[in-house]
């Protein structure tokens, strides 16, 4: 009736090697988008438009996007980590955190994006004659 209790033991060693399997994951998982990054991202923009510019600004986009995915891996699995050992409210703190980076840090990064952009088109468009 109670056999089910055996699997409620704490088992450090298996949660050790679990947590171990997790961040070795994000290492596999990390390197398959930046291949994907180098070796994909230009023939699926061919692909998909015949435009020049949005063909460069898709590319680089890509790029950026699966260079810099260990971010996310990284944060989804610390945040099951977290959860895993029952500090919830850690999750919750960490998320907290993200919210309100994301909050300040928006505004700042479109207004400073979209000055960047003024100053580039002005200096690339010639003035009318």
């Amino acid at each position: 009736m109670f056999f089910f209790l055996r699997d409620l033991v704490k088992n450090y060693d298996k949660s050790d090697a679990a947590a171990n399997n997790g961040i070795f994951l994000i290492l596999i998982n990390t390197i398959i988008f930046i291949l994907i990054g180098f070796f994909v991202a230009k023939p699926f923009i061919y692909s998909q438009t015949s435009d020049a510019a949005i063909q460069a600004d898709g590319i680089i986009y890509l790029q950026i996007i699966c260079f810099v995915s260990i971010g996310v891996f990284i944060q989804v699995t610390m945040e099951r980590l977290l959860q895993a050992t029952g500090r919830t409210f850690l999750s919750m703190i960490t998320q907290l955190a993200g919210a309100v980076t994301n909050i300040i840090l928006d505004p700042i990064m479109i207004f400073l994006v979209s000055l960047a952009s003024l100053r580039w088109e002005s200096q690339e468009q010639p003035l009318p004659q």
